[in-house]
């Protein structure tokens, strides 16, 4: 029984890899969103009101440094999962597997958006996801990668 808990656990590590990518990319993009936030706030760039202040423009001068540190810390994990799942993604057999997975996890694209890139009805893209995570989860216990 311990082996096939250890074969459970090596299964569900592609899905981490990938499902890491989404997360990390989700981040990177909410700190730029609020960089850009506070940059427009602080310089009153599209804004029909006064400029902040010069104590909330330093404030905010501060916030922007923190996100700016936040997002070299999160760039770094991100270039890490990305190194092997790029890695790996170019092991996988079939060109379909590597386009839905790359639309999917890579792009963070919706399902609907990776059907209407595609070309493939959902539940058909389902199966091809299915087989790729299953191919990934392999590729992964052979070459013996692991999460940083």
């Amino acid at each position: 029984i311990p082996d096939d808990r250890a074969a459970e656990e090596q299964m569900t590590k592609g899905r981490e890899y990938l499902d890491s990518m989404r997360e990390l990319s989700a981040e990177l993009e909410a700190i730029r969103q609020q960089i850009s936030y506070l940059y427009n706030v602080s310089t009153d760039a599209g804004y029909d009101r006064p400029a902040a202040g010069a104590d909330q423009a330093d404030e905010n001068a501060a916030r922007i440094e923190n996100l700016i540190a936040d997002r070299e810390r999160v760039l770094s994990q991100w270039l890490d999962v990305y190194e092997i799942v790029t890695e790996v993604l170019d092991l996988l057999p079939e060109r379909k597997q590597r386009i839905v997975l790359s639309l999917r996890y890579l792009l963070r694209y919706s399902w609907d958006a990776v059907s209407e890139e595609t070309g493939y009805q959902i539940r058909h893209l389902l199966r091809i996801h299915n087989k790729a995570i299953a191919q990934f989860d392999e590729i992964l216990s052979r070459n013996d990668c692991q999460m940083k």
